[in-house]
């Protein structure tokens, strides 16, 4: 759907719980039902761009623009190239950021 905070990107309802999107806290993403503040919408939108691999559309968080999506150890974070965090690690960084966005199953 259209970004709750920004309306150039985009926030991702669940289908089987509606008002719930997936948002970040602690830089870990998951699904919470909106609580209609202002750090929520943030939290909860994201902005695709080219791939960072050259190829696909990377997640890049609209709250903390230096962090994209990136599944680590089964888990998926917002995460940056070499930041502090083990998830931020730079093996590997831009395939694991890189997604090839395809039609949903819903």
């Amino acid at each position: 759907v259209t970004g709750l905070g920004n309306s150039a990107c985009f926030s991702f309802e669940s289908v089987d719980t509606s008002g719930s999107y997936i948002r970040h806290s602690g830089f870990e993403l998951y699904l919470a039902t909106n609580d209609g503040t202002q750090l929520f919408h943030e939290d909860a939108t994201f902005c695709p761009i080219s791939g960072l691999s050259g190829t696909g559309s990377s997640l890049r968080s609209w709250s903390y623009p230096t962090r994209y999506w990136r599944h680590y150890n089964d888990i998926l974070y917002i995460a940056s190239n070499g930041g502090v965090h083990t998830f931020d690690a730079t093996t590997v960084f831009v395939n694991d950021v890189t997604f090839l966005i395809e039609s949903s199953l819903a």
